[in-house]
């Protein structure tokens, strides 16, 4: 049976790793898949991270292009897929990048969506369904491009 002491030193590990993610710079806030979301499409991209709190966009590329990025990690427990834009925010950017993790942080989509081809439901909520994974992923482009670590 585990222990309210088991429970705290897990929930002491979860800090620490948060507290060493953000010293590295590879998250900015809490919120470890999104961070890590930007983290990935920033350097996959070769996109300029934006500060924290900028409205509407996360990064910009050496055109001036902006980027709205969208991070999932499948679980058991989420669907992975679904996440709420209002119809006013496509005019703050020029592409979505969707960066979908597996349940051990593999990346297994990047999608580089044009904002013409982001369609909000009427719940304000995009689905990136098997039509947007076939018709925008970019995995492969950018896997041959430059690895994500040094």
């Amino acid at each position: 049976m585990i222990t309210q002491r088991d429970v705290r030193k897990l929930l002491i590990k979860y800090r620490d790793t948060v507290q060493a993610l953000k010293k590295l710079g590879i998250i900015k806030t809490s919120n470890v898949v999104s961070g890590y979301g930007e983290y990935v499409a920033m350097r996959k991209l070769g996109l300029k991270l934006q500060k924290t709190g900028n409205k509407g966009f996360d990064g910009v590329d050496k055109n001036g292009k902006k980027y709205e990025i969208k991070s999932r990690k499948a679980t058991e427990w989420n669907n992975p897929t679904v996440f709420p834009m209002k119809k006013d925010h496509l005019k703050y950017f020029d592409y979505l990048v969707y960066t979908g993790f597996d349940d051990d942080w593999n990346l297994i989509h990047l999608l580089k969506i044009p904002r013409s081809s982001v369609k909000p439901n009427m719940h304000n909520r995009v689905i990136v369904n098997q039509e947007l994974i076939r018709k925008f992923d970019i995995l492969e482009t950018t896997n041959r491009m430059k690895p994500l670590l040094k």
